[in-house]
């Protein structure tokens, strides 16, 4: 998409007070959970709806005689509904005025939007992201990234991973580690996913699974201004750890040293718990396609590639369940460039 052209020092790819905020933008519901799974444009203090054509529910795929906005700025997720304490969250300005998008589900892979298009090609390293929690529901942000070779890779953060993670992909088909339906517990051993690659797709690269740990409960906190959150990914700086042995997922470091392996079932993970690491693909089990591996008698070649330099980002994901207000890339770690952005000014409180 902007494989031919010199960006900006500053680019917006998302912004949700623009006439047409999804213009750059896919979306997908999950339809299977018509009450609990929607995108929707809202307002962020009073959770009314934006009417604009692009916050059509057929277009973004929600059913509005069934879905019921869930942890937004009335109650839920915001002192759980006590009308005293949500106009106090109002007052001390931890709420937008301004429309923002709303992305709501308890299955995050299934209900996300991203960037249109094979490849942004955008080359820009720095990655920035303005949003809200929905509570302490599972959220997670996905950027796919090149590198001067040509090699793809893709970057999860997740405040539900417990620790950084890589994930190899499959020589020829396979699986590949995805994610569970509901974000699972706080554990790499929940991931679950077969290999998106294969006969006929092209491949999209290992996975590098990063943890976001987030403020609890910001609007019972004094001290926080805003319920706002800004994550900025220095992606040039993030790159290097595509090659890093010592993050390798416990079946990916089996994998590569070549051993056999059964179902990954029968090992325990943290807490007693099943691993399911590798098993299932969340996308087959809710289409009835696919099942876990029982047999233990596949040999598994997975494919480590040395990474070079950073050189574009070619796909921005953002999963449910958060409250999306910006999404733009810099030159510089230095979000605003030392400009004023009023869009970037939901961090002052109201006096």
């Amino acid at each position: 998409m902007f494989g031919n052209t010199i960006p900006p020092p500053l680019l917006s790819i998302f912004s949700s007070t623009s006439s047409d905020p999804l213009c750059l933008f896919s979306t997908k519901v999950d339809l299977d959970l018509p009450e609990d799974s929607g995108i929707i444009l809202v307002k962020d203090s009073d959770d009314q709806r934006v009417d604009i054509p692009a916050n059509d529910a057929t277009i973004l795929s929600r059913d509005p005689k069934k879905f019921k906005l869930r942890g937004g700025g009335r109650g839920g997720g915001v002192g759980g509904g006590d009308e005293d304490e949500v106009e106090a969250v109002r007052r001390r300005g931890l709420l937008s005025k301004d429309p923002v998008l709303h992305i709501q589900s308890p299955t995050i892979s299934s209900t996300y939007v991203k960037t249109l298009g094979r490849a942004l090609e955008l080359e820009l390293p720095y990655l920035h992201f303005q949003f809200r929690t929905l509570g302490g529901r599972p959220l997670m942000f996905e950027v796919g990234v090149q590198d001067v070779s040509g090699r793809v890779g893709r970057i999860r953060v997740s405040n539900f991973q417990a620790r950084p993670c890589l994930y190899l992909e499959r020589k020829g088909g396979g699986k590949e580690p995805g994610v569970s339906k509901s974000g699972g517990n706080q554990d790499e051993g929940r991931e679950r996913g077969n290999l998106l690659g294969g006969k006929g797709r092209r491949s999209k690269g290992p996975i590098l699974h990063l943890p976001l740990a987030l403020p609890n409960s910001p609007e019972k906190d004094e001290n926080v201004l805003t319920r706002w959150c800004s994550l900025s990914l220095p992606l040039a700086h993030i790159m290097p750890q595509f090659n890093n042995p010592n993050l390798l997922s416990l079946k990916s470091a089996r994998a590569l040293a070549g051993e056999r392996h059964g179902s990954t079932r029968e090992e325990d993970g943290p807490g007693g718990g099943k691993r399911g690491e590798d098993v299932a693909d969340s996308e087959g089990e809710r289409n009835g396609e696919g099942e876990a591996r029982e047999d233990g008698e596949s040999l598994v070649e997975v494919s480590f590639q040395t990474f070079d330099r950073f050189k574009s980002i070619s796909f921005v994901k953002v999963h449910a369940n958060v409250r999306l207000r910006r999404i733009w890339a810099t030159d510089r770690p230095d979000p605003t460039l030392g400009t004023r952005i009023d869009e970037l000014e939901v961090f002052a409180a109201e006096t």
